[in-house]
């Protein structure tokens, strides 16, 4: 987090595999600015993205994403609206 702000290095695209990808356009790499209480929030979940990596171990897949499954993996589109059903 940088001051209320952040860069998003590329985008999520599902083709053969989950995979990112760089945007297609310079309009789609941009600085958006946070209320305080989404980086609050957000640095609070770093704290614990952390403390899971820790207790993966070797298990953890660091793939730099923000949300993951347990073991660092990214949270599948399938997922969330499985979770969100059940």
């Amino acid at each position: 987090m940088n001051g209320g702000a952040d860069r998003i290095g590329g985008a999520p695209s599902r083709r053969r595999a989950l995979e990112l990808v760089e945007p297609k356009t310079p309009r789609f790499r941009r600085t958006t600015p946070l209320p305080v209480q989404v980086v609050d929030t957000l640095v609070e979940h770093c704290d614990w993205h952390c403390s899971a990596r820790h207790m993966a171990g070797n298990g953890w897949a660091e793939r730099c994403y923000v949300f993951t499954k347990a073991q660092g993996r990214p949270i599948t589109r399938r997922a969330v609206v499985e979770t969100a059903v059940s």
